[in-house]
């Protein structure tokens, strides 16, 4: 029994330290970055490190300029809002994404997540090329 109980604080030291996402506190969280209220549910955003510190974005165009900042690269998530439906988060690598005017966010990076390509006129890009129009 004595062994047992000397592993108990490991277990919650290790389960605490799990990377995870965060529900958005919207008007009370702040971006990381631009350090304004995340308020708009479409364009928020957010990273997790493998460690399990969670940074939040108020606007897509914030969270690849934190991360483009960044001293570590070593981030377990990389997750933004579904603009068509807000409480999905959707993996970057996994999303397209839409920059217009049309969708005025609120640091002007104007740039909203889908899960699949939008059949309209708009461009889609992939999260990669999305990081090199905001280099």
């Amino acid at each position: 029994m004595k062994n047992f109980l000397k592993f108990i604080p490991l277990v919650l030291v290790l389960a605490a330290c799990t990377p995870k996402t965060e529900a958005f506190n919207y008007g009370q969280d702040q971006c990381t970055f631009c350090k304004m209220s995340i308020v708009e549910d479409q364009f928020a955003a957010q990273t997790v490190t493998s460690k399990g510190k969670v940074y939040k974005y108020d606007d897509i165009s914030c969270m690849i300029r934190h991360i483009h900042s960044m001293e570590t690269k070593d981030l377990a998530f990389r997750v933004v809002n579904n603009f068509d439906n807000p409480q999905e988060l959707l993996d970057v690598e996994a999303a397209y994404f839409v920059q217009s005017d049309q969708y005025a966010s609120p640091m002007g990076g104007n740039t909203a997540a889908f899960p699949s390509v939008k059949n309209d006129t708009l461009r889609s890009y992939t999260w990669e090329q999305l990081q090199e129009i905001f280099n």
